[in-house]
């Protein structure tokens, strides 16, 4: 529930801030939902929080596939 907060903390930040910059924001954060930091590993399209890793709370290879392909879709329509 604090990661669903967090990130819409940060959206209702980053959207506005595009809309400055004529940019199109794409909210991915749908397409994480059951692959968030607090599931199994083999799930996980974002990095846990600990160990403290550059890569902490980001996501890995496969999420950042999987943002790339909803950027694209939405960016596509």
């Amino acid at each position: 529930m604090r990661t669903k907060v967090i990130t819409h903390r940060l959206n209702s930040m980053l959207a506005p801030a595009a809309l400055t910059k004529q940019a199109e924001f794409v909210d991915t954060s749908s397409v994480f939902r059951g692959h968030d930091m607090c599931r199994p590993s083999s799930a996980q399209w974002i990095n846990p929080p600990l160990p403290q890793t550059s890569g902490s709370a980001h996501p890995p290879a496969v999420g950042h596939l999987i943002t790339a392909v909803e950027v694209y879709e939405r960016l596509e329509k």
